[in-house]
């Protein structure tokens, strides 16, 4: 989930339009699965869930504490992967000169570094929009485009070698699983789809992005892979 804090006038007719415009220009936004999950749908026209809502009037502390409920409860609603859409833009007014944008996404189809290159697309179209101008972006490579390349650049042996490096960097490797985090043992139904929530230490949160930028993946990628190698070491 990303959020902005806009302070000044805002316009919403043109934000609408302004996300609308990069929905038709990444396909991933508009993206659905089919009911067994074995292929993806790419729908021809905008796929953005859009909501506004105002709690300008209610005091600016009391607003705000509103605001933070609100998208709380707005980030546990589950997306559906085979309807979507998989993209989401709230627009909350606090009062009249303060607007919160939040924007949410599901992992399958956007990862938290790539829904802040969205969020910079989004304000370079709503600003040149704002203007009476034509926005001025990169030309964009669409992801099965993207694999296509990839897979064309990496050749056999370097498969190969790639195999060998991580069959080297775990080898006789062992996971104590008894020294996770222990679970809650009560059995709670609180409405939060089986979310548990933990506290990550700034350093541990660090390492991880470290790693990522290492190895050139996401820090998502890189938090499923341990979560896959231990449950298949678990299990």
């Amino acid at each position: 989930q990303v959020r902005l804090d806009l302070q000044g006038n805002f316009n919403e007719e043109i934000f609408v339009k302004a996300l609308n415009q990069i929905a038709q220009r990444h396909e991933a936004l508009r993206t659905v699965f089919s009911n067994d999950g074995a292929y993806q749908i790419i729908q021809n026209t905008s796929m953005i869930e859009f909501k506004s809502h105002s709690f300008s009037g209610a005091g600016e502390v009391h607003s705000l504490d509103k605001v933070d409920e609100y998208l709380s409860k707005e980030q546990n609603i589950p997306f559906n992967l085979q309807k979507g859409p998989l993209l989401r833009a709230t627009v909350i007014k606090a009062n009249p000169d303060h607007n919160i944008v939040s924007f949410a996404a599901h992992p399958l189809v956007c990862d938290e570094g790539s829904l802040l290159c969205i969020v910079k697309e989004v304000e370079a179209q709503y600003n040149a929009f704002i203007k009476g101008n034509t926005p001025e972006l990169k030309d964009v490579i669409q992801y099965k485009d993207y694999i296509e390349a990839n897979n064309n650049r990496i050749t056999k042996q370097q498969s190969q070698a790639d195999d060998l490096f991580w069959k080297e960097m775990l080898q006789g490797l062992t996971l104590d699983v008894n020294n996770f985090i222990p679970r809650s043992q009560a059995k709670r139904n609180e409405g939060k789809q089986g979310i548990e929530r933990i506290e990550v230490p700034k350093d541990v949160w660090l390492a991880v992005c470290k790693g990522a930028v290492k190895r050139k993946c996401s820090p998502f990628m890189l938090l499923f892979s341990a979560y896959a190698l231990l449950l298949h070491k678990t299990y």
